[in-house]
């Protein structure tokens, strides 16, 4: 398949099937490590500093999907892949796709700077520096910024170098990823519109409207579900579900919760899903199967 045009979706057999599984991991023990790598993603893409503050969450999600990607063909069962290695790498790799760049010196600072013991003591992994001198733009220079030329540091470069171009292979250079949290607006702008169409006039109470006038702007109510929403498919990439849905189905599965969590105290009702879902996955381009409602998609985010 040329590059770019991998099918990046995948039936709930083939992640039962993983490398990390036929390895020895159980689904409990790959899930604990997925989430635990999504969370360290967040932690250094948080903690890198540097002229242009903090990775930005659009780069960190796609990392997030890059990692879930690369455990399709390599294992983190141990003894195997550093799984926080793969991790920090395809933060590396999503910043440069997401025009964020940063030197490749921030990601190590910052895993140094936030690697802790089972007590919240500082480990840095990579050593510490003395060096007290004020770097380029007055930026002070803290212990955890070792010396570029210091072994430990030159060390990991290295390994997340050879990791970079290992992980492009894996992804076959496709860099593309559809993310949830560019749908929720959308989605709750035409369920708006849908449901608006379908009840009957004599029974349509403006305060239930999710948008206002033309429904280029939320009401108020609809910016809380797209609130809850957004963080519901911001948390969605520590799980495997951008493996197995299209990014459209997965934030009408968080609108769709949205929605539900805030029926007690609004008298918001959402269409039934199956009235809506073809018509919301043919809306918005999906990949994946229509029968894949985003009930499913609420179903599994509730697990997790």
């Amino acid at each position: 398949m040329p590059p770019g045009q991998q099918n990046w979706l995948f039936p709930k057999e083939n992640l039962e099937h993983t490398p990390s599984r036929k390895d020895g991991m159980s689904a409990e023990s790959e899930r604990a490590v997925r989430k635990s790598i999504c969370t360290f993603i967040q932690r250094v893409g948080t903690h890198i500093h540097g002229g242009h503050g903090s990775c930005k969450p659009m780069s960190m999600n796609t990392a997030k999907v890059f990692f879930h990607r690369v455990c399709m063909s390599q294992s983190v069962a141990t003894g195997k892949q550093n799984p926080k290695l793969l991790g920090v790498t395809c933060l590396f790799v999503a910043c440069k796709t997401e025009e964020d760049m940063r030197p490749i010196k921030e990601y190590i600072w910052a895993m140094n700077q936030i690697d802790v013991d089972e007590n919240g003591q500082n480990l840095y992994p990579y050593g510490t520096t003395t060096d007290e001198t004020i770097m380029p733009k007055g930026r002070k220079r803290h212990k955890w910024m070792v010396d570029e030329e210091s072994v430990k540091f030159q060390q990991v470069r290295e390994n997340m170098l050879q990791v970079e171009k290992c992980i492009m292979q894996m992804l076959d250079y496709d860099f593309s990823v559809r993310h949830p949290i560019s749908f929720t607006k959308e989605i709750i702008q035409f369920l708006d519109a849908r449901r608006k169409r379908n009840e009957d006039n004599t029974d349509f109470d403006e305060k239930r409207r999710l948008v206002q006038g033309d429904g280029s702007v939320l009401s108020e109510l609809g910016v809380q579900i797209y609130n809850m929403a957004y963080a519901m498919a911001n948390d969605s990439g520590s799980t495997t579900l951008a493996l197995e849905y299209d990014a459209a189905v997965i934030a009408a599965g968080c609108v769709s919760l949205a929605v539900k969590a805030s029926t007690k105290a609004n008298p918001f009702k959402l269409i039934k899903v199956s009235k809506w879902t073809k018509e919301l996955v043919a809306h918005f381009g999906s990949k994946k199967d229509p029968a894949m409602y985003p009930k499913e998609v609420a179903e599994q985010l509730k697990k997790d």
